[in-house]
């Protein structure tokens, strides 16, 4: 190999390395390659998944510590990316309605504070769980909940959470 191209490699490697925004291994992951997922620390505790920047930010969210916080302004279904903790703000009415996928997710947390938002399709969530919570009039009914583990819902609003199966509706004694 010559030395021109040599050199033309390691520049790309020391591109990529500052690229990944590291060198090392953090313990963090699951060992799959991918840069996310649970681990352990050196003590071996369980330690959550952090968010990672890109690939909340190519489901619309932005990271807030280790949390993907994702403002949902458009109809259509939404995912969280794979092995992340997501927080779904549903901000206008229809939305959230077509379908929520958190299979992939560490957990999800999906906020219906808004009128007509939440109603119909499918939640699908992970061993981690979701929670919904349904403080707004006309929202969070006729979903299908799909939970590997636990899931729960809130309904503490006017007009919420009819029609739904696969989950137990919550009436808590304050909306939040």
């Amino acid at each position: 190999m010559k030395e021109e191209e040599r050199a033309r490699m390691r520049t790309w490697a020391i591109v990529l390395i500052m690229a990944c925004g590291r060198v090392g291994f953090d313990g963090i992951g699951d060992g799959d390659g991918d840069g996310q997922g649970a681990g352990t620390d050196g003590a071996g505790d369980a330690v959550e998944a952090s968010c990672a920047p890109i690939a909340c930010a190519s489901a619309g969210g932005a990271c807030e510590g280790d949390v993907c916080s994702i403002d949902v302004t458009a109809l259509g279904p939404i995912a969280c990316p794979e092995g992340l903790v997501c927080q779904f703000n549903c901000v206008q009415a229809g939305t959230c309605s077509d379908g929520i996928d958190c299979a992939q997710a560490v957990r999800c947390s999906i906020d219906c504070s808004v009128a007509q938002t939440c109603n119909g399709g499918v939640v699908s969530c992970s061993a981690g769980g979701c929670n919904m919570t349904c403080p707004a009039v006309n929202s969070c009914s006729g979903l299908t909940f799909e939970c590997a583990a636990s899931c729960s819902i809130d309904c503490c609003g006017s007009l919420v959470c009819n029609g739904n199966t696969g989950v137990t509706p919550h009436v808590p004694p304050t909306c939040p």
